[in-house]
């Protein structure tokens, strides 16, 4: 079980694997740096949207938090950039989930729901991976605009010399609709930026500071 579990918190939506991400083959170009979070994009000829890559690095305490957060749904919306709500649906095992997520888009955009697969990778003893990607089968819900495409990755790096961790969210969604490219890109621009800095702020606070991991290992 340990060793699914790795497998799952590597992602929060195998997705860097998957084709979509892999599809942009430009370079990375820093489109922002501010408050210690570093935004690039990375751009392809052949894609309408973007793929944006945040990065941020910072002290912590008990890496095990991380594991407390993705595991409470209820606070999703207080840190995932644009998100109203995040449902399980169903779960192979504790690293293996699908979820539902709605959004709260500005105006004049509808709101939008996506069903995400989300696997979680521990890829050695200081590196957790999660992926998420979107179930295209998944039943649509009448009431949303369903996102025709996510690829997620939601990446942690501890430094125990330091006692820090170096955090990357990177994110390719079409929201799908009549959405134009350049706004999707603009919107999509901030994600990772909101999404870092709200994380970074709710991990530390206490009923995630002092859980006790069970499924992960953390050496410091």
């Amino acid at each position: 079980m340990m060793r699914r579990w790795r497998l799952l918190l590597g992602l929060c939506m195998a997705v860097l694997a998957s084709p979509a991400l892999h599809a942009a083959a430009g370079a990375w170009q820093l489109v922002s740096d501010k408050n210690g979070i570093k935004v690039y994009r990375q751009d392809d000829a052949d894609a309408r949207i973007k793929t944006f890559r945040g990065v941020t690095r910072f002290s912590i305490d008990n890496p095990a938090s991380f594991e407390a957060l993705m595991n409470d749904y209820a606070a999703i919306p207080r840190w995932m950039h644009f998100i109203s709500s995040g449902t399980e649906l169903s779960r192979r095992d504790y690293l293996d989930r699908t979820l539902r997520f709605t959004t709260e888009l500005p105006w004049p955009l509808s709101d939008r729901d996506v069903v995400a697969h989300m696997v979680v990778e521990q890829v050695s003893a200081y590196a957790l991976k999660i992926h998420a990607f979107n179930d295209p089968r998944a039943p649509l819900n009448p009431d949303y605009l369903r996102i025709p495409q996510l690829n997620g990755l939601l990446e942690f790096q501890f430094q125990p010399q330091t006692r820090e961790v170096e955090v990357t969210y990177q994110i390719v969604l079409d929201p799908g609709g009549n959405v134009p490219a350049w706004a999707a890109n603009i919107v999509l621009k901030d994600t990772p930026y909101f999404t870092l800095l709200k994380l970074r702020r709710i991990v530390t606070e206490q009923k995630y500071a002092s859980f006790k991991g069970t499924f992960l290992t953390y050496p410091w």
